[in-house]
């Protein structure tokens, strides 16, 4: 819990403090830069007075953050929100590349594809302009032939995303198109022509990471049912367009949702496979963790980098690394280090509800966790049962992880689930067998197709069984029931009250252990 024995923590925080600062407070650029500036410059200069060095330090930091944000949300003069507005809702084209993988989703009886689209050109009554800019695009007709990567020629219209608010919480459609920088929404109608100018034209890493998930895709599709694959495209590779809306519902009023959604737990599993995999391979214990760590980032680009599968990449590989150096880690340090990576790349994922998740959950897990087994552990070793042992265990983790996004739910969705903290500990056994069945049918389908179909019988019966499971839990009363929405500064008080509890425990364990040694 010390900041200055985990200095990343430290930096996190205030890089996290900036951005939040960016985002409700206006200051010209110029001054936030300069002052970033001339803290360093000071910090170097005061070196040997330790506390104006760090505070200088700490004033760095927190203006990186609030700068990177303000470039981030920065718009230029010829971004497509100014060029486009005075057109709205009226038909204009618009050419640019496909910048994202292309959903289909079923909607009152036609198919609609949408994807994110990189504006290059826009014409408004014939006459062409340069822009630039992110703009979602919905296409009411299937058009198979649409690839990432692709150069196309649109007709459309364009306007302002429409607010879907989240009736009972905080959460907003037009705040999460924000966070990726889309402002606008062009929609295609049946009739409209597009066309296809050129092919290529995004990142040829992520075009083949698309072109591997597609592939793994069919697989599922082949020897599964429409709904089950579904599930297992979005527990295995991230496309979770394709979750059955009833099934999505239960996992919700159980709070077991995370287990459709790729998260540390999956890339443990993930990990653990390669390493068995390299293991029977008989490479030399280096190999194994360079090529775990090699396959787990492969792993990351196939299911879309998000932000919960690249903060559990990177821990992984933090982990394996120290192992390959024979160096100990710190689990705070190496979860800031994962936070920061994510927010240079894209500051405003800050505010992204899965970040805050992932993150608050797997802290928690961290901080808490062994505080609340320490109250256990000593009733589970006495009865020397290795079942009690792990019943205990899972029911710390499943804990210490329910506290620490409870607040974030409550705020977000305006519900609580207090039943899950059983429920996760019966599901992700189910949920362990399901990935690794899910894995094997991948490799199965695609190398050795004479075994699929009986790896597929087992991954049916397993998850229909783990989904009759959830069924029943959420029939349980009081499983789940809606809260009221709390405000921010509710919700900061818990998780105040809740990081000073683990504070304490912290506190009075290093006071216990030091009256021991006394």
């Amino acid at each position: 819990m010390m900041l200055p024995q985990r200095p990343l923590a430290g930096i996190f925080i205030l890089f996290c403090a900036g951005i939040v600062m960016a985002d409700h407070v206006v200051v010209p650029f110029w001054i936030v830069a300069g002052t970033a500036g001339l803290c360093l410059l000071a910090s170097i200069v005061l070196f040997h007075k330790k506390t104006l060095s760090l505070l200088c330090l700490a004033a760095t930091f927190m203006a990186l953050g609030y700068v990177c944000f303000f470039v981030q949300r920065h718009l230029p003069r010829d971004h497509i929100l100014y060029q486009g507005r005075p057109r709205f809702y009226r038909n204009v084209i618009l050419e640019g590349v496909v910048a994202s993988p292309i959903i289909k989703r079923d909607m009152f009886g036609t198919q609609r594809m949408s994807f994110t689209l990189e504006g290059r050109l826009l014409e408004i009554s014939w006459i062409p302009r340069r822009i630039q800019g992110r703009v979602l695009v919905n296409i009411f007709r299937p058009r198979p032939f649409l690839q990432y990567g692709d150069y196309v020629r649109l007709w459309g219209k364009l306007h302002p995303p429409f607010n879907f608010n989240n009736k009972e919480g905080n959460s907003s459609y037009i705040d999460y198109l924000k966070r990726q920088g889309i402002f606008l929404v062009l929609d295609v109608k049946k009739t409209s022509a597009i066309m296809i100018k050129d092919h290529h034209q995004a990142s040829w890493l992520i075009e083949r990471s698309l072109r591997v998930r597609r592939r793994l895709a069919e697989v599922f599709d082949q020897y599964l049912s429409v709904s089950e694959s579904g599930i297992m495209q979005a527990i295995i590779l991230g496309e979770r367009s394709r979750i059955p809306k009833t099934i999505k519902e239960l996992f919700i009023r159980t709070g077991t949702a995370h287990v459709l959604a790729i998260s540390g737990l999956h890339v443990g599993i993930v990990a653990a496979i390669i390493f068995v995999f390299c293991k029977l391979l008989s490479l030399p214990r280096q190999g194994q963790y360079l090529a775990t760590i090699i396959l787990l980032i492969s792993y990351a680009l196939v299911t879309g980098l998000r932000p919960s599968v690249v903060r559990a990449t990177f821990m992984a590989s933090i982990f394996l690394s120290s192992f390959m150096l024979e160096r100990e880690t710190d689990s705070i340090n190496t979860l800031a280090a994962a936070g920061l990576v994510i927010l240079l790349m894209r500051p405003g994922t800050l505010f992204d509800i899965g970040f805050q998740l992932s993150f608050a959950s797997v802290y928690f897990i961290i901080t808490l966790y062994p505080h609340l087994w320490a109250l256990f552990s000593a009733k589970a070793l006495a009865q020397n049962n290795k079942a009690a042992q792990y019943i205990f265990q899972s029911i710390c983790v499943s804990c210490a992880a329910w506290l620490g996004v409870a607040g974030l739910i409550v705020y977000y969705f305006g519900f609580i689930t207090p039943l899950s903290i059983v429920t996760n500990i019966v599901i992700i056994p189910f949920m362990t067998i399901v990935v690794v069945l899910g894995i094997c049918l991948l490799i199965t389908g695609v190398f050795l197709p004479f075994w699929a179909g009986i790896v597929a019988s087992c991954l049916k019966i397993t998850l229909n069984v783990m989904i009759l499971v959830i069924n029943l839990f959420a029939g349980v009363p009081f499983a789940y029931f809606s809260s009221k929405v709390m405000s921010w500064n509710m919700i900061l008080i818990y998780y105040i009250f809740l990081v000073g509890f683990v504070a304490y425990l912290s506190y009075f364990e290093r006071f216990r252990i030091k009256r021991a040694i006394r």
